[in-house]
């Protein structure tokens, strides 16, 4: 399949000429073409261009005159005359540094963004020599804890509004906000309450200086004296990409790994907080065998440890003991390969489980890429998948905010996900099973499925739909919901395509069974299997679960 060509048009930098693609910010088209890596506080590559921190100014030519523009916001057009290292575009960006310094405290000693910090690199680069100012500075107090994890000095904040911005259009969680006007702006969390998100630990990332901090990492450690290890978040199926940033083998802290196919630049705070299980005290160190004559568990070298084991099993088999073996969704795909063959090939045994669950095959061939997530047109959510599979939230929220797509969600108890849900359908709690039984009668007996397409692609649909008649009315009410709108959902969503059924995660929950084969159903109903981007997605426990 051919790719449509990319239109290039010509610009001319600073009297040069350079061929860019059309309609790109003129921020990029500096940097990567120019090979000027132009300063900035606010822009950032994920969020939308506000030109707040006019820190990115060159002067374009307009109807023959020069003005300074914020190249943030500014996209290039054929012919475009810019000058970037002009006297007033340099004194420009210098004059941005210098008032930002003037109140800005000078805590790089103590500050723990000390070494990654864009308002320090920008100073020595193209800030001014000497402050020309004596005035006191202004203070608060520091830090304010506005999470658990999350630490606020007002007194370093530049106003950039990247914190503010991540979580109203990449985490789609509206939980800080800038308060008050000019001199008085800071950052603060919404309605007065906790920084309450799934998510706060990206607003340290994308912070541009140590404003926003991490409390778990505060005074741990400078970027250079740690060393970054790659892995792969355990917490859940998502496969989010991870740097453990390491130093005297301890882990200091987790940041994301960027990869654009999975998480992107993003992590959740269950991955990036729960490291100090690693030094818990609770944690064993060493291993430990039990003493034959006191039967006391007692600590052992690891070969020691080793010789136990196979004498054990050797044991066992010898004695031709039944065995089995249970292998754990945590490990990697390599790991657990060896473990079964080993399961199979040397205690001599099939008995070989997981924690997966056992019927997960059968969904597993509609489960969506990321990519697809993006592309689908309406999701049906059952549960809470911010909590549950936090990494697909974001691509979900990304195909509602930005792509159009609409998100419908039953009984949603989280408040997040009811302001991005175009329509909830609310019921009992618990009863969530019985309104997805009173939408299977509804799309069955009103005839809104394709039979033929699903015959296709699945089997025992007559069977299926014996366990559907039912009373609409009688089951809504026993449900607590709606019936008129539990109508509209069923319209609604046989009439949608690229359609993604969301199941959520089922532990502790008495319908969890019931509910996730009644969701199954509905998405082989709606013949998910038969659309483009349609699919299927369920929480699976741990990195390898699926």
């Amino acid at each position: 399949m051919s790719e449509t060509a990319t239109q290039m048009v010509t610009i001319l930098v600073d009297d040069q000429e350079y061929q860019v693609p059309a309609g790109i910010l003129l921020i990029d088209a500096i940097t990567e073409y120019v090979q000027f890596d132009m300063p900035r506080f606010c822009h950032h590559s994920r969020l939308d261009p506000v030109g707040m921190c006019r820190m990115c100014m060159a002067e374009v030519e307009n109807r023959g005159r020069w003005m300074n523009v914020a190249t943030c916001t500014m996209r290039v057009a054929d012919g475009l005359k810019v000058r970037v290292m002009s006297p007033g575009a340099v004194q420009a960006r210098k004059m941005t540094l210098e008032l930002l310094l003037v109140n800005h405290p000078l805590d790089c000693p103590v500050c723990d963004k000390g070494g990654e910090c864009m308002l320090q690199d920008q100073t020595v680069e193209f800030g001014p020599e000497v402050a020309r100012t004596i005035d006191p500075r202004r203070k608060y107090t520091k830090p304010v804890p506005i999470s658990r994890y999350v630490l606020l000095d007002r007194e370093r904040c530049v106003h950039c509004s990247r914190c503010t911005r991540y979580v109203d259009e990449i985490a789609g969680e509206k939980t800080i906000e800038l308060i008050n006007r000019g001199y008085y702006t800071e950052i603060s969390p919404a309605f007065d309450e906790d920084y309450d998100s799934h998510f706060s630990g990206n607003t340290c990332d994308i912070c541009p200086v140590g404003a926003l901090t991490s409390a778990t990492f505060r005074f741990g450690s400078r970027p250079w004296e740690m060393q970054g290890r790659k892995a792969i978040s355990p917490f859940d199926s998502c496969g989010s990409n991870l740097r453990l940033d390491v130093r005297e083998n301890v882990v200091r802290r987790i940041m994301p790994w960027e990869n654009t196919a999975v998480n992107d630049l993003w992590i959740s705070d269950r991955e990036r907080f729960h490291h100090e299980v690693i030094l818990d005290d609770s944690r064993l160190d060493v291993p430990l065998v039990r003493n034959q004559e006191s039967g006391e568990l007692e600590p052992a070298t690891f070969e020691d440890a080793l010789l136990a084991a196979v004498d054990g099993l050797a044991k066992a088999v010898a004695e031709g003991r039944p065995l089995a073996g249970i292998g754990s969704t945590v490990l990697p795909c390599e790991d657990q390969y060896l473990f079964g063959k080993f399961v199979r090939g040397v205690l001599g045994t099939n008995n070989l489980a997981t924690s997966k669950p056992l019927d997960y095959e059968l969904r597993a061939g509609l489960v969506p890429s990321y990519d697809e997530l993006e592309r689908a047109q309406t999701f049906l959510v059952a549960g809470n998948p911010i909590a549950d599979l936090p990494i697909a939230w974001l691509r979900i929220h990304k195909a509602v905010r930005k792509k159009g797509a609409r998100l419908l969600s039953i009984n949603s108890q989280d408040y997040h996900l009811n302001l991005a849900s175009s329509f909830n359908l609310e019921c009992e709690r618990g009863k969530e099973a019985l309104v997805v039984k009173a939408l299977l009668h509804q799309v069955y007996s009103g005839k809104l499925h394709h039979p033929n397409s699903i015959r296709a692609h699945s089997k025992g649909l007559t069977d299926a739909s014996a366990t559907w008649q039912l009373d609409l009315e009688q089951a809504a009410a026993a449900a607590g919901a709606d019936a008129g709108r539990l109508r509209d959902l069923a319209q609604t969503l046989a009439e949608s395509s690229d359609l993604v059924v969301v199941s959520p995660q089922m532990d502790g929950r008495p319908d969890g069974n019931a509910l996730r084969d009644a969701l199954w159903n509905l998405a082989l109903l709606l013949d998910v299997a038969g659309q483009e981007h349609g699919g299927w997605l369920e929480y699976v426990h741990n990195c390898n679960g699926r």
